[in-house]
């Protein structure tokens, strides 16, 4: 997000003390909640609040997203996105008789708008034990967002159709982030996480970045596995692995699991006469890409939760984003500049990245470079065989052998188990050992083409591929 944006996390009545008040824009869409919509917020407040030492949490209810209009006869601050939400919690401070807001009025157009609105108060207002309860609570100075302001119109709608354009169904990740920051009981560390969630947001121009990593690389990691994957991700499956099927967090504690970054012993070494010394590995967290976890380990909910998300935003820049850190990485950089740029089908550019991710979290930078190749290896086959390719392409590569190359790579001990396993399929061989394309041949061609030219081998075929990675 540009430096112009402000992002500040507000409770309810803040929001009608900005110095200017909230006003809806004509060409917004009317209130619409219907009944259903209404009684699943009040029920979400009464199972949170009822809970054990809810005195002490707030509830976190997503993002708002505001104009800052400082033009034309009345400035205000206008509502882009979270309207359904703040009218609400209005109607519910109207029936409650408080004046949280301020007494702030906040002008509708729309008679639909006024039929919903009259419709949910009259719900409410027969709902009188909840009405009790939220009161009897302060529920709605206990409501926390996380509010964005925009100084032009033009920036409003850019950062609205980036968070509504993800690839995944609107408001998978909202829902995460809510439900987990619900658990961490310390509003302080509440407000760290919700702000570096929405920082993250912002890091892909064209589309939300927490979105792509759930989507596109957690849950595909995560449910990708043996040969019996059927499904690309949803709003209902992304909601139960990273949501549903999390555990349960004592405290602020996130338990650990062994794996590279959690080992207590690296070697074992025998004396002569048989007794036997081993060399610690002194846990050393220092940044978010080295936090002890693993792709595939249980999730603990809360600040777990955000903690993986964390280290595994950081595992991508490093493969994919950021300045280079060493010649292993620069390596990878160069291979998929050349081989997996705009030309290659999107499918198996994805299953790449997933690829690299993997083996990076078992192995680190440790033959990262001959692991990019070996997996150029195992992709370009479906490439050189398939002149379009369709999403189960990937599915299909991925189940078709013994084993799944994901498995194969998560459960490897030496990077050779990976390569060998690689190098041992015949069945991705035969494509490179048949393979006459032409100029006729489009997209293959011209893979074939990047290849041969980022190798520099003087060759007119690919049929001594395999011996490439080596």
């Amino acid at each position: 997000m540009k430096n112009s944006i402000e992002v500040r996390n507000f409770g309810f009545p803040d929001l009608f003390q900005l110095g200017k008040p909230l006003a809806i824009p004509e060409y917004q869409r009317p209130y619409v909640w219907e009944i259903e919509k209404a009684i699943e917020l009040i029920e979400d407040f009464k199972e949170f609040f009822s809970r054990k030492k809810s005195s002490l949490k707030n509830y976190y209810l997503g993002t708002i997203l505001l104009f800052d209009n400082k033009t034309g006869g009345k400035p205000a601050y206008e509502i882009i996105d979270g309207q359904q939400r703040i009218t609400t919690l209005l109607i519910l401070e109207h029936l409650l008789q408080c004046k949280y807001s301020g007494g702030h009025e906040i002008t509708y157009n729309s008679p639909l708008s006024y039929m919903h609105i009259r419709a949910i108060g009259d719900l409410l207002k027969n709902r009188k034990h909840d009405l009790e309860f939220i009161r009897e609570q302060d529920i709605l100075t206990r409501l926390q967002f996380t509010v964005i302001i925009t100084p032009s119109e033009d920036e409003a709608f850019t950062f609205f159709d980036t968070q509504n354009n993800r690839g995944m169904t609107l408001g998978a990740t909202d829902f995460l982030k809510a439900f987990h920051l619900r658990v961490i009981p310390d509003e302080e560390l509440q407000n760290v996480y919700a702000s570096s969630w929405e920082n993250s947001e912002g890091k892909f121009e064209e589309e939300s970045f927490i979105a792509f990593l759930f989507e596109k690389v957690l849950w595909r990691i995560r449910n990708w596995n043996g040969k019996g994957i059927r499904s690309f991700e949803n709003e209902t499956l992304i909601r139960a692995t990273f949501e549903k099927n999390t555990l349960k967090s004592v405290s602020q504690q996130v338990p650990l699991y062994n794996n590279r970054y959690n080992r207590q012993v690296i070697t074992l070494d025998a004396a002569a006469d048989g007794s036997v010394a081993y060399n610690a590995n002194p846990l050393d967290i220092h940044e978010s890409h080295s936090l002890p976890f693993s792709l595939r380990q249980p999730i603990n909910r809360g600040t777990g939760f955000f903690l993986y998300m964390q280290k595994y935003a950081a595992v991508y820049d490093i493969l994919f984003s950021d300045e280079p850190s060493s010649e292993e990485i620069t390596s990878v950089r160069k291979l998929l500049s050349a081989v997996y740029n705009d030309h290659m089908s999107g499918y198996l550019t994805e299953l790449m990245q997933l690829c690299l991710i993997v083996y990076y979290d078992v192995f680190g930078e440790q033959q990262l470079y001959r692991a990019a190749l070996c997996f150029d290896y195992f992709i370009g086959a479906i490439r050189i065989v398939k002149a379009q390719i369709k999403k189960e392409a990937v599915l299909k590569c991925l189940r078709e052998y013994d084993r799944n190359l994901l498995d194969v790579v998560a459960a490897a001990y030496l990077p050779e188990e990976v390569f060998n396993f690689i190098e041992s399929l015949e069945d991705v061989n035969q494509p490179y050992l048949k393979e006459k394309l032409t100029e006729n041949d489009g997209v293959r061609m011209a893979y074939k083409m990047r290849v041969i030219k980022f190798f520099e081998k003087p060759v007119t075929d690919l049929s001594e591929r395999r011996s490439w990675q080596k």
